[in-house]
C-alpha cells in the first residue's frame, strides 16, 4: 500500500476474494464492520477468521469485538505488502449442551445453562426452540458486553427415558439479522 492504509481482502470460505477493504492503521471495528458492510451491499456478519503467520500453530483467530479486532489489525501492520486475507463468518459457532433429567411423569425440570456475549455492546436475543419438550423463562433477554447470561429452560415431563436433542435459536434483535443456534442434547433416565 503506497498510502500507508491497511487491506483487508474478503473471502467467503472459497478461493475467490469478494471485495478489498482499505482502513486506516489505528481504524477501530466498528469502522471494519461498515467497511465490510459498504463492500458487501449491506451484508451483516458475525465476525472475521484470520491467520497471523507469525503464530507457529497457524491456527485461524476470531475477530468479534474491538479487543480481537486490535490482533487482527496488528498482523496485518506486520504484513509487508500490508494486506490481510479474512474470512466472512456470518454465523456463530452452534453451542452444545448436555444435560441429563429425570424421567417422570409428575414435573417436568428447570436446567440453568449460560450464553456469552463476545460483543463490545449489549445484545437482546429472541428465544425460540424447535421442540415442545422445553421453553425457556424469558422469550427474550439482553446480554451485557463481554458477560455471560443464565438461560432458564424448562423441561416437560417425560415418563419414559428417551435421549434427544433440542435446539434453542437466539436471533438477535433487528435490525440484526445475525442468529445464534444452542444444541440440548437431553437424556432423560
Amino acid at each position: 500500500m503506497q498510502d500507508g492504509r491497511l487491506a483487508f481482502v474478503l473471502f467467503d470460505g472459497g478461493d475467490k476474494s469478494l471485495a478489498k477493504v482499505r482502513l486506516a492503521k489505528d481504524a477501530r471495528w466498528g469502522d471494519m464492520r461498515a467497511g465490510v458492510a459498504g463492500s458487501l451491499q449491506g451484508r451483516q456478519i458475525y465476525g472475521l477468521r484470520y491467520i497471523d503467520p507469525a503464530d507457529a500453530e497457524l491456527r485461524p483467530k476470531m475477530v468479534r469485538n474491538e479487543a480481537e479486532w486490535a490482533g487482527c489489525l496488528a498482523c496485518c501492520a506486520r504484513e509487508k505488502d500490508l494486506e490481510l486475507e479474512v474470512d466472512i463468518t456470518d454465523e456463530p459457532p452452534q453451542v452444545k449442551y448436555k444435560l441429563a433429567l429425570k424421567a417422570s411423569a409428575e414435573k417436568g425440570e428447570k436446567k440453568k445453562i449460560y450464553y456469552q456475549n463476545v460483543y463490545d455492546t449489549p445484545v437482546t436475543f429472541l428465544v425460540s426452540s424447535d421442540s415442545p419438550l422445553v421453553s425457556t423463562k424469558e422469550s427474550q433477554f439482553t446480554v451485557p458486553s463481554s458477560e455471560k447470561q443464565a438461560i432458564i429452560l424448562r423441561f416437560v415431563p417425560v415418563d419414559t427415558p428417551r435421549e434427544e436433542t433440542l435446539v434453542l435459536t437466539l436471533a438477535e434483535e433487528a435490525p440484526s439479522t445475525i442468529k445464534h443456534t444452542v444444541r440440548v442434547h437431553a437424556s432423560w433416565s
